[in-house]
């Protein structure tokens, strides 16, 4: 095998993984029927995901735009994550709701 399709093969693998860990993490998330609450609270995983892809991404990646991208995701995830987990504290006391 050469060296482009195990870095792929790689990279397919990091990616899958980022996926399954935050379905994982959704699955075992217990709902309180509080739709701000519940939200904030799943979109945290989906967001580390997108965060945890953009990375796989700046490893692997080879085209400057999808980097760009990548960076970008980074940056806007990061900061959403600790603006919900800032309301979860407020609002429910911590940051897990």
């Amino acid at each position: 095998m050469d060296t482009t399709m195990q870095a792929k093969s790689s990279a397919d693998r990091e990616m899958n993984e980022a996926m399954m860990h935050m379905t994982r993490t959704m699955d075992s998330t217990k709902m309180t029927g509080d739709a701000d609450r519940d939200f904030m609270v799943m979109m945290i995983p989906h967001h580390q995901a997108a965060i945890d892809m953009a990375k796989i991404e700046l490893r692997n990646g080879k085209r400057p735009l999808v980097k760009t991208l990548a960076h970008n995701i980074i940056d806007a995830q990061a900061r959403e994550i600790k603006l919900m987990h800032s309301w979860l504290r407020q609002w429910y006391g911590n940051a897990s709701g």
